[in-house]
C-alpha cells in the first residue's frame, strides 16, 4: 500500500499504444506491478489484463466521479431549459451562476451560494433529488469502505436512484453494474 507511481502519459486512447508501452516495462518488473488504476475504457482494461495479468485493475474515482457528475448536470440543462420557459425573466436572472455553485463542493460554497441552490432546488425538485443522489455518492466515495462493504454501499445507492424516478443516472447504473468489479477495487 505505497504511494502510486505515475509511469507514462500516453498519447491517444488506443488499446495497441497501451500495450506497446507495457511491453517496454522488463518482464521482471512486469511481475511486480500490482494495481493499475484507469478509467472505464475497455482498451485499457484489456491491455491491462493482457500484459499484466497479475495486476488488480482499480477503477480512478475521478472518471467514475466525472460520470455520475455529467449526469446531474444534463439534468441541469434541460431543467434550465424548462424553467427559462415557465418563470418570469426576473426569477430565472436570480438563478444565473447555478452552474459553479452546484460544481462547488458545499463547504466551499459562499452563504449566497447556498441561497441560490435553493432558488434553484425549490423551482426544480428534480434537481435536487439529483443533486442530493450525486452528493450522497461523492460521500460514499469518501467514506473507508472494504471491497464488500463499498459495494453493498452502492447497491443501496443504485436502489435509491432507482426508487427515485430519475433517469439522468440510467446509463450511470448500467456502467455501475457491468464494471462493479473494477469500481470495487477502489476500496481497500
Amino acid at each position: 500500500q505505497g504511494k502510486p507511481i505515475v509511469l507514462a502519459v500516453l498519447k491517444g486512447r488506443e488499446k495497441q499504444t497501451l500495450i506497446d508501452f507495457l511491453k517496454t516495462i522488463p518482464k521482471r518488473l512486469q511481475e511486480t506491478v500490482k494495481e493499475v488504476c484507469t478509467d472505464l475504457y475497455d482498451g485499457f482494461i484489456h491491455a491491462v489484463e493482457e500484459v499484466l495479468p497479475q495486476a488488480k485493475i482499480v477503477a480512478d474515482r475521478f472518471h467514475i466521479a466525472k460520470l455520475y457528475r455529467a449526469a446531474v448536470d444534463e439534468l441541469r440543462k434541460i431543467e434550465m431549459r424548462e424553467l427559462k420557459r415557465v418563470l418570469t425573466k426576473e426569477a430565472f436572472a436570480s438563478l444565473k451562476g447555478v452552474l459553479w455553485a452546484l460544481r462547488k463542493k458545499p463547504e466551499d460554497r459562499a452563504s449566497e451560494e447556498h441561497a441560490l441552490l435553493e432558488r434553484l432546488f425549490e423551482a426544480s425538485p428534480l434537481l435536487r433529488k439529483a443533486y442530493t443522489l450525486r452528493e450522497k455518492l461523492t460521500r460514499l466515495f469518501d467514506k473507508k469502505h472494504s471491497k464488500k462493504s463499498g459495494r453493498r454501499a452502492i447497491r443501496r445507492w443504485m436502489a435509491q436512484v432507482r426508487n427515485s424516478g430519475l433517469e439522468c443516472f440510467d446509463k450511470f447504473l448500467t456502467t455501475l453494474e457491468n464494471r462493479m468489479d473494477l469500481i470495487t477495487n477502489y476500496f481497500i
